[in-house]
């Protein structure tokens, strides 16, 4: 049979002990898993110190903010692991993964994957007006019109062709 955990009677109440609550955040920026610091004795459960955090916005920013910190730690952490050359490569898997995962979900921003769409295209289209009913001054103009066009175009075209029949 299990053996039941007591607390620490300190922190039966609801009332936040800063000391301790800067003392998990420390130790989260650092790596450590609040589920795991909570199952010591001597800090306060789980769902205390969520309280603790939902019951204050400063407390709840001091908290996203170590969460931030921490996923630092564990990308820096990754290329640790991965440059132990004495741990199985499995287990390395597993680790690096689990840390992936992790900072991709709390910093997708800085840490997600990022999709990138490249797209390749030639666009072919010709267009060969009926230029006749216009003047040749009309033509001279529309024919710079088009030339000043070509040269504003994004340097990503390689190219224009335009046919203009006098």
């Amino acid at each position: 049979m299990a053996k039941k955990r007591t607390h620490n009677r300190n922190f039966v109440s609801k009332e936040i002990d800063q000391e301790v609550f800067d003392d998990i955040l420390f130790r989260m920026m650092n790596g450590e898993a609040v589920t795991k610091i909570c199952k010591e004795e001597t800090q306060p459960h789980y769902s205390v110190f969520m309280n603790w955090v939902r019951s204050d916005q400063d407390l709840f920013d001091h908290y996203a903010r170590a969460r931030t910190i921490q996923t630092d730690y564990f990308f820096d952490e990754m290329v640790e692991i991965a440059d132990d050359e004495k741990i199985d490569i499995n287990r390395a898997k597993v680790k690096i993964d689990a840390r992936q995962w992790h900072v991709g979900k709390i910093s997708p921003k800085k840490y997600g994957t990022k999709i990138m769409n490249q797209i390749d295209a030639t666009v072919t289209h010709s267009v060969k007006p009926d230029l006749s009913r216009l003047s040749t001054e009309a033509r001279e103009e529309l024919r710079t019109l088009l030339i000043e066009q070509m040269r504003a175009a994004p340097k990503t075209i390689s190219s224009y062709a335009v046919e203009i029949d006098e």
